[in-house]
């Protein structure tokens, strides 16, 4: 699962031009016109929940996690191999997933297909 560090679209703030645009006059930065014209009017800032411009806007996911899992799944069987599938919520170093995963825990846990 990928997690985003952005806030949530309710939670957005809608100054960041007005940040930068301090932050630009606090430490005397000097920028072109066309890019100051964007932060002073706003035009800078990101699209938030309920902008117009989303009213079509929408999401298809046209491949998951667990998708690729299962196709890499078939691979393997398909070469004489069994795989074993954890999930697809599982993340981290590898090293680390595997001092916290013991074989015989997700054996018990681990299908081919959901």
């Amino acid at each position: 699962m990928t997690r985003s560090t952005s806030p949530p679209a309710d939670r957005a703030r809608p100054d960041h031009c007005a940040d930068a645009l301090a932050i630009v006059r606090r430490y005397g930065i000097e920028l072109p016109q066309e890019v100051r014209s964007v932060l002073e009017i706003g035009r800078g800032e990101s699209i938030k929940s309920g902008d117009a411009r989303l009213a079509r806007a929408g999401i298809r996911l046209i491949a998951t996690p667990q998708m690729a899992l299962e196709a890499a799944a078939k691979v393997a069987l398909e070469a004489g191999i069994t795989p074993l599938l954890l999930g697809d919520a599982i993340e981290g170093e590898a090293r680390e997933v595997g001092r916290r995963w013991p074989v015989s825990r997700a054996r018990s846990r681990s299908t081919t297909t959901r």
